[in-house]
């Protein structure tokens, strides 16, 4: 347009088909080499992914192993140290795992052994008593009889012994607690070995206050626990020697029991409340021990809240405190 007139009209029209060669074949070079890029990568990630996979499942499948090892009772198998992830955490926590079961395990099979022997050791005595009644090697008179019946009695006594412990890991033994004045059930109790203790020429005191405060506690399983306490003493203690019981009251009732010689290793004294753990030397079975009666009392302290624990004497033999819990009512 000039001065608001039409001079004349340009049009523009689109050429299909001008491409040239090049730019075709460029335009193919590049769709191929985008599709093989494609194909490429795929194989690539899909490799890799395997490869990350089975890096991944390789400790899993170890730790899967190891459960199974550990169901069918292969209780030494072990994880070496795998990571310091999670996984890692996991199987310090299995080999933790079998660790507890291969000690149980352990614990179990000469938990066996010596129920065994100490079962067949007095009927084996006992076999043996009657058989030489039968032969007429021994006369049946009163001193076979009273030695046939010390063997039933032994017998007898670990027998309930065990059945005893057998009611406390099942929680089946049942407990009717009160309150009660501890000072009155031990003082019951002590009478009871003033005589015994006296025959061995061992002095018995008593250090408690008769205004002891009172304790939750089942009368008849609290006077079990004195009587397995002061009868360890008895049996153990040399002949001419001490048995001191003292009460202290602080935060919860102490009871501790001194004994004087003989003594116990230190390394040992963690041992003394594990079933049918003995000593040697002058703490076996010779004292007529059945090597429960710690493991008795233990669980009844601890059923009443309490606890039992052992250290040396300053007597020379054995300290064995009790701590009970004070009634609040």
């Amino acid at each position: 347009m000039l001065d608001d007139e039409v001079i004349g009209y340009l049009s523009m029209r689109r050429l299909k088909g001008m491409r040239t060669g090049i730019e075709q074949r460029f335009e193919r070079d590049q769709v191929k080499n985008l599709l093989l890029t494609g194909i490429l990568s795929f194989v690539i990630a899909v490799i890799v992914s395997l490869l990350l996979a089975r890096a991944f499942n390789k400790p899993i499948t170890r730790l899967t192993g190891i459960a199974r090892q550990l169901t069918s009772g292969q209780f030494d198998s072990r994880v070496e140290k795998i990571s310091r992830d999670e996984l890692g955490d996991l199987a310090t926590d299995l080999n933790t795992l079998a660790e507890t079961l291969d000690q149980n395990q352990q614990s179990r099979c000469q938990w066996i052994a010596d129920i065994s022997h100490e079962l067949r050791t007095p009927l084996t005595i006992l076999k043996g008593e009657l058989e030489a009644m039968e032969d007429n090697v021994r006369e049946l008179n009163s001193e076979s009889i009273q030695s046939l019946s010390l063997e039933v009695k032994h017998l007898q006594r670990l027998v309930d012994d065990l059945y005893q412990l057998s009611l406390s890991d099942q929680g089946s033994l049942t407990y009717e607690k009160v309150a009660v004045n501890p000072f009155l059930l031990l003082q019951n109790v002590a009478e009871g070995y003033v005589l015994p203790m006296q025959q061995k020429k061992i002095t018995l005191s008593v250090a408690c206050d008769e205004s002891c405060p009172l304790v939750l506690a089942d009368p008849q399983r609290l006077t079990q626990l004195f009587t397995n306490l002061l009868e360890n003493s008895l049996r153990y203690t040399h002949e001419g020697g001490r048995v001191k019981i003292q009460c202290k009251k602080e935060a919860s009732l102490t009871i501790c029991f001194e004994d004087s010689e003989p003594g116990i290793s230190p390394e040992l004294i963690p041992r003394l409340f594990e079933r049918l753990f003995r000593v040697d030397n002058s703490r076996n079975r010779d004292s007529g021990g059945s090597g429960l009666g710690l493991s008795i009392a233990q669980s009844i302290a601890e059923a009443h809240e309490g606890k039992l624990t052992a250290e040396p004497s300053s007597l020379g033999g054995l300290k064995i405190t009790l701590e009970l819990p004070i009634s609040s009512g």
